[in-house]
């Protein structure tokens, strides 16, 4: 693949951005998951040209179709050519492909969605419409060929890092200034709040609502009603992108959950595993029907393998995540969030409902199951120092090995560990990257348990639980690929987890689960999980640990792994061995604790989880 050092050859690096504000930009959590997929979209239309024997990262060069729906490919490529001008051509091409994809998809929401419910009559819609999707306007293109000459293969990598960094830097004093000229007017998108909301002819903000209003009764299940939402350009392309014919030949289904349903998808598994008394069910199915069924049955991948054909079951999954809590079921939720008018006909559906909702639960609480959480767990993974590792490779061929094991990661058990062994769904997995909803417990049947016996797999009963499985497969599976056995002890990953009601604005979800990943990395120097809660009243709980501990004890080293710690603290706490506010007393008596000398400190522990000890345990707490 690379030529002879002696023969000079030349190295492009291509990057495509903004990646995290077009991605962030969400109102939606299919908002998320749509961005994510055109960029992916786009890089995939950039490298179709690239002979396989050429591209050195990533190491395929197209979306995976077996990846069930998940965005795969980075914003990133690296490839090599014999002579500066096939790479620059490759460079220019690259740029003039990504450019014809967006401009297509774009002018087919145009077609469909905008075109004929008011962009024909007035001519500045489709004004504001071109202005911002603009490719040149609106992405950041850059790239960079290093020649050779006779260095060696590391450092012809670093000195080519080194000029894309700098080139990111520099930019250009034209696009600098067309940046700042680009001061939009009017009345600003409700996602995106920086380009100016798609209207017709008139600017007051009636008009726009009236504009949009429009729009959301051709689409009910894409824009909540009322002209609630007011979209640019952009943020109507990444709504409407999965209808396009571009996105239905790579996506296989395209519904995707609500944070509310990935809330409650553990009730929901249960739901569907149970045999509960029919009437209750049938009740609250007949109480949720139209408009409030309308979640694609294949919105959670684990939970669609486990209806199967069952029509009930199927028509369980219908339900969005809404529909478990009773705050739901009130005349002016029912009006503002699914358009249900006149007001009697709201007030009656909400009265059946709140009463089918109660029976459900009383149902439900007979069976044993736990009622729903309306708190989930938002989950972004990074790889550590990928670019000093990357930089680091001996040769081409461990540059090409890193760039497969990490492309398998992000293929196969990335998907295999979150949405087959878990009621979870991932945004986007590419590279050393995951970005992933989930719910926060995950409660097995017994038939699940002896298959996960059967198979030599734990059981992933919670959060924690699930990432600590996800680091553990990227570490192993990128370590294999790395030849020098000191760097394989530099693989490793750092993942931030946001705990939020599902209520709560999903930007402010992604941003804090963005700082809880990036203080893994900077406080804890990486190789670290940090996890944020947020309350409703906006107090925010933080904490963090690596993924292990060596710990001397009697002259000898072990390690310690705190997730093992906590899965045990949680069995006990579901077997009502022990009671959970004994974790709010160690947390009061953390301070205190750190700075005793450790038998003193075991001691104080142990005395503290005795006395939490709930009245029916009477385990021995002494082993913990």
């Amino acid at each position: 693949m690379i030529q002879n050092a002696q023969t000079p050859s030349f190295l492009l690096m291509f990057s495509l951005g903004p990646v995290q504000s077009f991605i962030a930009q969400a109102r939606k959590a299919r908002d998320l998951w749509s961005g994510s997929f055109l960029l992916s979209l786009l890089m995939e239309a950039g490298m179709q040209n690239i002979a396989q024997s050429a591209l050195i990262f990533p190491a395929e060069s197209s979306i995976d179709t077996f990846a069930k729906n998940i965005p795969d490919l980075p914003n990133k490529y690296v490839a090599c050519f014999p002579d500066p001008q096939t790479a620059k051509t490759t460079a220019l091409n690259s740029t003039k492909q990504i450019e014809e994809r967006w401009l297509s998809i774009c002018e087919d929401v145009w077609q469909n969605n905008i075109l004929p419910f008011g962009g024909t009559l007035h001519s500045t819609t489709r004004t504001i419409w071109k202005r911002q999707i603009d490719p040149e306007a609106f992405f950041e293109i850059f790239w960079v060929i290093v020649e050779r000459h006779d260095q060696d293969y590391p450092t012809w990598l670093r000195q080519a890092q080194e000029a894309l960094a700098a080139r990111k830097r520099s930019r250009t004093i034209k696009w600098l200034a067309e940046k700042e000229l680009w001061d939009e007017p009017g009345e600003k998108s409700t996602i995106s709040g920086e380009r100016e909301a798609l209207h017709g002819q008139g600017t007051s903000h009636a008009a726009l609502r009236s504009f949009w209003k429009g729009i959301a009764a051709a689409f009910p299940h894409d824009l909540n009603p009322d002209g609630e939402e007011r979209l640019d350009a952009v943020d109507t392309v990444k709504r409407f992108a999965f209808q396009t014919q571009t996105l239905k030949a790579k996506i296989t289904a395209s519904g995707f959950p609500s944070t509310s349903s990935i809330a409650t998808a553990s009730y929901v598994k249960q739901l569907i595993s149970s045999s509960l008394p029919p009437t209750a069910l049938q009740n609250w199915l007949l109480a949720t029907s139209n408009p409030l069924d309308r979640m694609e049955i294949n919105a959670i991948p684990l939970l669609k393998q486990l209806v199967g054909d069952d029509a009930m079951q199927r028509d369980v999954l219908k339900r969005d995540g809404d529909c478990f809590f009773p705050e739901t079921f009130t005349a002016y939720r029912l009006q503002k969030d699914y358009a249900i008018t006149p007001e009697f006909n709201a007030v009656t559906k909400a009265k059946k409902g709140q009463k089918a909702l109660a029976q459900l639960f009383a149902a439900t609480d007979q069976a044993g199951i736990m009622r729903p959480t309306p708190y989930y767990a938002m989950i972004m993974m990074d790889g550590d120092k990928m670019g000093p590792l990357v930089g680091g490779v001996e040769n081409a061929e461990e540059h090409t090995a890193i760039s497969r094991a990490v492309s398998t990661f992000s293929r196969r058990q990335a998907p295999a560990i979150m949405q087959e062994r878990y009621p979870a769904r991932l945004i986007y997995a590419g590279g050393d990257d995951t970005f992933a909803l989930a719910p926060l417990t995950h409660d097995y049947t017994q038939n699940e348990m002896s298959t996960l016996e059967q198979a030599g797999q734990s059981p992933l009963k919670t959060v924690l639980a699930l990432v600590d499985q996800l680091q553990r497969a990227y570490t192993h599976e990128v370590r294999a690929a790395v030849q020098n056995e000191e760097r394989k002890n530099n693989v490793t990953a750092s993942i931030g987890i946001a705990i939020a009601h599902h209520y709560t604005t999903l930007s402010t979800v992604r941003r804090i689960a963005k700082e809880a990943e990036e203080l893994a990395k900077k406080h804890y120097g990486r190789n670290a999980l940090v996890v944020t809660i947020l309350r409703r009243s906006g107090e925010q709980t933080r904490v963090g640990c690596h993924w292990e501990y060596i710990v001397a004890q009697n002259g000898e080293k072990s390690l310690l792994h705190p997730l093992f710690l906590f899965a045990t603290f949680y069995d006990l706490f579901t077997r009502d061995l022990l009671l959970p506010r004994c974790a709010y007393r160690l947390l009061e008596e953390a301070p205190t604790l750190i700075a005793l000398e450790s038998d003193a400190r075991l001691s104080e522990i142990t005395r503290i989880l005795q006395q939490q000890r709930s009245p029916e345990g009477r385990l021995s707490l002494q082993r913990i």
